[in-house]
């Protein structure tokens, strides 16, 4: 049973051969593919997948992760079935990126979730807040003040 699993997972496109570039390009769309994967669940915000390069990949980075010339993946015999396996890839992760996009839309980020009138009026009410305890402040610090002071001084001051 375990080798069935083994075999399963050795199995390639028909396109891929030890012979030419092809083994190469492909092991790197697959380093690429899990490299872009991680990518898309460390983020959320939809912010995080302006530029498409960091959910996808291009032709000519792979070929340069596999450490190949361009134009070698280009001339294959098989190009057209390397690049509709490109294409299934990029499409792939594309869907992953707006599902987890989607995933986190609605989740509430705090303040974020607020209106911009209901922000202003919450900024009003906390600075009358912060008012109203430096004045309270500022009396309990003069109170204090008093109570410290010797007789003499305060009678010269309040008389």
């Amino acid at each position: 049973m375990l080798n069935y699993f083994e075999e399963k997972t050795d199995e390639k496109p028909d396109w891929v051969s030890d012979q030419n570039c092809s083994h190469k390009i492909y092991q790197a769309f697959l380093t690429l593919k899990e490299e872009k994967r991680e990518y898309i669940s460390r983020h959320r915000l939809k912010g995080d997948f302006k530029k498409k390069k960091s959910y996808t990949f291009s032709m000519r980075e792979a070929s340069k992760k596999a450490g190949i010339k361009h134009t070698n993946v280009t001339s294959l015999r098989r190009f057209d079935d390397i690049k509709v396996f490109f294409e299934e890839l990029n499409l792939q992760l594309t869907k992953e990126k707006e599902e987890r996009v989607k995933k986190f839309q609605g989740r509430s980020r705090g303040k974020y979730e607020s209106s911009k009138s209901e922000l202003i009026e919450e900024i009003v009410k906390v600075k009358e807040e912060y008012r109203g305890l430096e004045k309270k402040d500022a009396e309990a610090q003069i109170n204090v003040l008093i109570s410290k002071m010797k007789p003499d001084v305060k009678r010269l001051l309040f008389s």
